[in-house]
């Protein structure tokens, strides 16, 4: 059974320092095995925290009616030491309730906050996806060629042959047919997989093309699924959501889950800083296992190089970026080279890397 959960933190410790606070996130573990499960983004400098949604999936924790699940709370840092601030033990049915209160204790035995469940609700899955019929034309049926047909012949219309030729040869789908054909297909792997058919390839396929349509309750239901791995092929479905105009959502829920690399090949983070999307770019930089200033400051490049200032902005003042001083030679030569004066702030040539 799968829960859409949120979490909120009250009075959490400071973890960093007498005048810092601390960057909370959560990590939910099987017992078991000591695996992650779900973990959330953490939240900038805050001792009351509220997280985004979580698609919690009861079946991931055990076998057992009503497993035991290990809740880990950390204060992020920007480099590899995160802190803890506390840790507790749940049944998932008390996880799954609203307004249950779980006091966290530290490791020398201290209360070091309380996490809060804000809301809890069943998660239902999507109706079957309708199907929309397309017209076919009726079939007509091929004359046989007549004598006068023949090449070597007098009589022989070059211009008929021609026409008929142009006939026979396929036509590419329109936007809109293959609009109608995903969608289709779509519906048909999501049917078989509900119903227990189908094979993995299969079950993939559901996945890319329910990212690529925008249909954040089909990847919900895929991935919380142990027969759908979410970080096949080199976690190609969060790096398709990062093309896709409509993969915001699908991301968010791809990064619920531990299973997922968003660092893989740094594709999601330049791809979403290359086409501007900055609600993804958001998203991915509140990941702590994001670098932002990695592959010689691709997503820096990237951004540039598309006009995106807020891109660059957001860029800027991440946290993550532990070499952003690096990344100011690639920002002027590439500001430079598309003469993006406006982008750059506008300032003389010898203030161009003022933006950083």
């Amino acid at each position: 059974m799968t829960h859409i959960l949120e979490f909120a933190g009250v009075g959490l410790d400071k973890k960093d320092g007498i005048f810092g606070k601390s960057d909370p996130y959560l990590q939910f573990i099987r017992v078991d095995d000591n695996s992650p499960v779900h973990i959330t983004e953490y939240v900038k400098q805050n001792l009351n925290p509220e997280w985004r949604k979580l698609y919690f999936n009861q079946k991931r924790f055990g076998n057992e009616q009503d497993p035991t699940v290990l809740v880990e709370c950390w204060d992020w840092d920007s480099g590899d030491s995160h802190d803890l601030i506390g840790t507790f033990r749940a049944k998932c049915s008390e996880l799954a309730h609203t307004g249950s209160e779980f006091q966290l204790v530290s490791k020398k035995g201290k209360n070091s906050g309380k996490i809060v469940v804000k809301s809890a609700a069943e998660n239902v899955l999507p109706p079957f996806p309708k199907v929309t019929e397309r017209k076919e034309e009726p079939v007509k049926k091929e004359e046989p060629p007549k004598k006068d047909n023949d090449p070597a012949s007098d009589e022989f219309d070059f211009e008929k042959f021609t026409l008929s030729l142009e006939q026979e040869t396929p036509k590419e789908m329109t936007k809109e047919e293959r609009d109608i054909f995903d969608e289709n297909k779509l519906a048909n792997l999501f049917a078989d997989f509900q119903a227990g058919k189908g094979e993995t390839k299969e079950y993939q396929d559901a996945l890319i093309l329910a990212v690529q349509r925008g249909k954040p309750d089909i990847v919900r239901a895929l991935i919380a699924s142990e027969r759908v791995d979410p970080a096949f092929n080199s976690n190609e479905p969060i790096r398709m959501s990062s093309i896709s105009k409509n993969g915001a959502e699908s991301m968010r829920i791809l990064l619920t889950d531990p299973r997922v690399d968003p660092t893989t090949y740094d594709i999601p983070l330049s791809n979403s800083c290359h086409y501007g999307n900055e609600e993804m770019v958001k998203m991915l930089l509140s990941d702590s296992r994001i670098n932002p200033s990695s592959a010689n400051n691709r997503a820096l490049r990237n951004a540039i190089d598309g006009t995106h200032k807020n891109v660059v902005k957001l860029l800027k003042g991440s946290r993550q970026n532990r070499s952003v001083t690096s990344g100011k030679g690639l920002a002027l030569e590439v500001g430079l080279r598309r003469h993006q004066w406006n982008l750059l702030g506008g300032l003389r040539r010898r203030k161009l890397t003022g933006i950083f």
